[in-house]
């Protein structure tokens, strides 16, 4: 879909944002959307990883989110290399949503991937995807994703031995999808994400409310589940996910987000807003855990981790997996 002058899909008029760079020539199979703030030093590694593919049929949107750091400069290394629109917002957005759905908007491509600025793509990702996207037309693919604690193991997809993070957990064909991600929470890496353009302008994009900050690609998933679409899973990991210790994310934001997303989608499921306390209790309890000021709680701490997430399974698998089951019976 191309955009004309001064249209927009989702509501932002065309001032709110500036195209600072724009050497795009073609309508490519992937437009990779990369929102950027403050981003310098992992922005570049980022940008060499997509530098990297061996599937070269794609476009690079990034979108810069006010930026005070240098990770402007750093991004103009790639405009010869790589097929680039570089926009830039005009005041903060407060969140990835906006930037991803300018990102979106201005994209050329039939399937867009998300990547953040701090993770990277796997040289054969893209590859990887293009490929089974031919045997099958699945409007959404994901896969796992290596964790990295320094910016030398982010660039590097040598070792991929440790710890990873979204591997499928939909325990097909006992949970539907929609029951999986609320039973297991946001399990999908973000930068594992690829939607076919046209299921996302159908579910209208992401929701940039200030509440959902750092959910709001929970509440896309969850959104997502509701339709009749095709989610494939591709079980090599084809990416990096930085741990980094500046992320946004946090247990306050996580509260107010819970509370966001409750009252959005009660009808989904009858025990959504039970469980999302659950989990709430879980992300304080793992936050205490890892907290240098509490060491001498730190064994009750992790006992009752271990007490809630084994209530958790006991209480509520069972019933996810028989309200699955109703579910697919009505349809």
């Amino acid at each position: 879909m191309y955009l004309k002058k001064n249209e927009t899909m989702s509501g932002y008029p065309t001032h709110f944002f500036d195209v600072a760079f724009d050497n795009r020539t073609s309508r490519p199979f992937f437009s990779i959307v990369i929102p950027c703030f403050n981003a310098q030093h992992t922005i570049a590694v980022a940008l060499e990883s997509l530098h990297s593919q061996v599937f070269k049929d794609f476009e690079v949107i990034i979108v810069d989110d006010c930026s005070t750091d240098p990770s402007i400069h750093l991004c103009s290394r790639f405009f010869t290399c790589l097929s680039i629109c570089l926009i830039q917002l005009r005041q903060p957005s407060g969140g990835p949503a906006i930037p991803r759905n300018v990102g979106i908007e201005v994209s050329n491509g039939h399937y867009i991937s998300f990547l953040d600025s701090d993770d990277t793509f796997h040289p054969a990702k893209l590859l990887q995807v293009y490929t089974a996207l031919q045997e099958t037309t699945a409007h959404l693919i994901f896969h796992p994703m290596a964790t990295a604690k320094s910016l030398t193991a982010l660039g590097d997809f040598t070792d991929l031995h440790g710890m990873s993070i979204g591997h499928d957990k939909r325990l097909q064909p006992f949970l539907t999808f929609t029951h999986s991600i609320i039973f297991f929470g946001n399990y999908l890496a973000n930068s594992s994400l690829t939607f076919k353009k046209e299921i996302l302008i159908d579910l209208g994009l992401l929701d940039p409310s200030p509440e959902v900050v750092a959910l709001e690609d929970y509440d896309l998933l969850l959104r997502y589940s509701q339709l009749a679409a095709q989610t494939l899973y591709l079980p090599e990991i084809l990416g990096k996910y930085y741990i980094n210790p500046n992320s946004i994310q946090n247990v306050e934001r996580t509260k107010i987000g819970f509370h966001y997303l409750n009252l959005k989608h009660y009808r989904i499921c009858p025990a959504l807003k039970i469980v999302h306390r659950w989990r709430y209790i879980s992300i304080v309890l793992s936050n205490l855990s890892s907290s240098p000021q509490r060491p001498q709680y730190l064994l009750g701490i992790l006992l009752l981790r271990v007490i809630f997430s084994t209530l958790h399974k006991v209480i509520f698998l069972p019933y996810f997996l028989i309200l699955s089951l109703l579910t697919r019976s009505t349809r």
